[in-house]
């Protein structure tokens, strides 16, 4: 006689499925701080200081908990917790939001969580007051419209209200080890280029933002194309590997050399006729059949002047 298998079903937990590292931290700035010194973070905050944190409440007054339609992931908090069931309900105003005890006339506050200026580190994967804060702040994002909360800094600029970014350190850590990669890139770049490249590229970078000349000292040059590498690494490997990038060049040699004119942002030959509404566009144009008679007329005055 066959043996009947039995298949049990391991149900997973609710708190369980709460996991990960993440980090907690602060994006305020104060522009007054940045306006008294050009070198400050604009961080409105003591290096020693913290945000004291708790649950937030919708626009009816009720707390928002994260788990407010989830009654067994309110029981499996609780008793992780050991708290009296119904402690963590919405509406236990006595524990998100605190009481002032009559007798020795002191408050207490049941959750909060603090803040430092360098960040929180939530560790969802064995840190059960970890979790609740992650679920609480999680909940606020999304069920309030305006929260204060982002879970990246993408999501933050989106958000003017926005005052902290709750961000897995795991993707953090790829996002941060990516701009050690682009950054590395950069300087390896840079050290490749000789000053007249170097000058080249300044006059294409920005639209010819930095202006430089063959009396500019070389230090000055280098200089600037370090703080380009320094402040803005992505942009400074893209524009040198366009496929136009020697197309910029030569647009941008015209019309230093006065051999075609600018108009705000866009540029004509000197008989008036357009090159392009911007310098991509005149590089493109450049480049195509259509343009053949124009580009070989530009580039025999730009020989003729440079003999």
């Amino acid at each position: 006689m066959a043996k009947e298998v039995v298949e049990s079903v391991v149900e997973m937990s609710e708190l369980s499925k709460i996991k990960g590292k993440y980090i907690i931290k602060p994006i305020m700035v104060n522009p007054h701080l940045l306006r008294i010194d050009k070198n400050h973070d604009g961080a409105n905050i003591f290096s020693k200081a913290f945000h004291y944190m708790q649950a937030s409440k919708d626009k009816y007054g009720v707390t928002v908990t994260g788990m407010n339609n989830n009654n067994k992931l309110q029981y499996e908090f609780e008793n992780a917790l050991n708290l009296q069931p119904g402690t963590l309900s919405q509406y236990n105003d006595k524990y998100w939001g605190g009481y002032r005890d009559t007798v020795t006339n002191m408050d207490h506050k049941a959750f909060f969580y603090e803040i430092p200026k360098d960040g929180l580190l939530l560790d969802c994967d064995n840190n059960v007051k970890h979790k609740l804060i992650y679920t609480v702040i999680k909940g606020e994002i999304e069920a309030t419209s305006v929260p204060k909360f982002a879970m990246s800094y993408e999501a933050a600029k989106l958000n003017p209200f926005c005052l902290y970014v709750l961000e897995n350190t795991e993707v953090e850590a790829n996002v941060r080890n990516k701009q050690y990669e682009i950054k590395d890139k950069a300087i390896i770049l840079k050290s490749t280029l000789s000053i007249q490249q170097k000058m080249d590229f300044l006059t294409v970078y920005a639209d010819g933002k930095f202006r430089v000349s063959n009396n500019t000292s070389p230090n000055l040059i280098s200089e600037k194309v370090s703080d380009i590498v320094e402040k803005d690494p992505s942009g400074f490997i893209n524009l040198l590997e366009n496929p136009l990038y020697k197309e910029f060049i030569f647009v941008q040699k015209l019309v230093r050399d006065n051999i075609i004119t600018k108009s705000g942002p866009k540029l004509f030959t000197k008989e008036g006729e357009l090159i392009g509404n911007s310098l991509v566009e005149a590089a493109n144009n450049l480049n195509t059949p259509d343009y053949n008679e124009m580009r070989l007329s530009l580039i025999t005055k730009s020989e003729v002047l440079n003999k």
